[in-house]
């Protein structure tokens, strides 16, 4: 039968959004925080969509955001989908990180620059030399 990568790819993420591809924004956010994604659908009132992973459209917004749940597995798969989408321009992933400066206060908003690569996805991506 022999599925070609690109429409293997549609069909995994399709099928774990419960979602066509068609319907995705230019604009994607993904989370791990399921409150994150039922807050993104109360707030521009539109309709969640749930399979594996849960996702919002907001056309309005030219924004979707796809909650992929736990694990960085998961995330892998969806950003490997994302990366087949023509009109995608912008993922940006909002989620939660630790910090080791002295100076961090709880509820201090952070951008992360580098991280501590220990997950176990990331090395087949990337080599563990190369700054996370």
């Amino acid at each position: 039968m022999g599925l070609k990568e690109h429409e293997y790819v549609r069909q995994t993420l399709e099928r774990y959004t419960n979602c066509k591809l068609e319907d995705y924004c230019s604009h994607v956010l993904i989370t791990n925080f399921r409150q994150y994604i039922k807050e993104f659908s109360e707030r521009t009132d539109c309709e969640m969509h749930e399979g594996n992973f849960r996702i919002v459209n907001a056309p309005d917004l030219d924004c979707t955001m796809i909650d992929f749940g736990i694990g960085s597995p998961q995330a892998a798969l969806v950003i490997n989908g994302l990366a087949y989408l023509d009109n995608l321009k912008s993922v940006v992933m909002l989620g939660m990180c630790g910090g080791i400066d002295d100076i961090l206060e709880v509820g201090d908003f952070v951008i992360p620059t580098a991280a501590i690569r220990g997950e176990g996805t990331s090395r087949h991506y990337l080599p563990m030399e190369f700054p996370a």
